[in-house]
């Protein structure tokens, strides 16, 4: 009796370790697609006319200096 407790009790730990590392994987991932949306639309950016950019109320300074940030 005492050895199904114990297995079912290493069964649990097994469990919540796994979701807390699927968690952490979870928020790295989310984490990185932040990253890649934030330098795709600082390229974007890049890419507009100055009319375009004012449509948006941004100037080429403005953008610019958004688009020489770091990536991270």
């Amino acid at each position: 009796m005492t050895m199904e407790i114990d297995s079912s009790n290493e069964a649990h730990s097994a469990i919540a370790t796994s979701r807390r590392i699927s968690r952490w994987g979870q928020a790295q991932i989310a984490a990185i697609a932040l990253l890649l949306d934030k330098r795709r639309s600082r390229k974007a950016l890049l890419e507009l006319a100055d009319h375009q950019l004012l449509d948006i109320g941004v100037t080429r300074a403005q953008a610019d200096a958004e688009v020489a940030k770091s990536w991270f």
